[in-house]
């Protein structure tokens, strides 16, 4: 997963600091998100949704792992997506990440990781 280390921190400079320690996949897409949550050295709004797309293209892109544990986009729905989800501040990102029909069909997970109330405001999102 050193690959995924070198795209987030070429995409994301700002939180070089806070991944160049860790080892785990799930806890660098976690970084992400507390990036955006944090916000203070988060650049403007359209800027972070251009580099949210180049990520979600470039983990696209990325060949299926075995496991959830080398499987790019396992992590990202799990590590990414889902904590997106949790603060009001990260979910202008959410429609950029996720095609509207498949967060749809994915409602009753999106809704029991954090509420009806949440998962609605996201969707007037899209």
């Amino acid at each position: 997963m050193k690959k995924l280390f070198y795209k987030v921190q070429e995409i994301f400079p700002e939180i070089y600091m806070s991944i160049r320690l860790i080892d785990s996949p799930y806890e660098v897409m976690h970084e992400i998100v507390y990036w955006l949550e944090d916000g203070s050295s988060v650049p403007d709004r359209e800027i972070v949704k251009k580099r949210m797309l180049q990520f979600k293209e470039w983990c696209f892109a990325q060949e299926e792992g075995e496991t959830a544990e080398d499987d790019l986009m396992t992590i990202y729905q799990i590590a990414l997506l889902k904590n997106l989800c949790r603060d009001e501040k990260t979910h202008y990102v959410i429609p950029y990440l996720i095609d509207k029909n498949i967060f749809e069909e994915c409602r009753d997970y999106y809704i029991k990781q954090t509420s009806t109330k949440t998962y609605e405001d996201i969707l007037k999102l899209f």
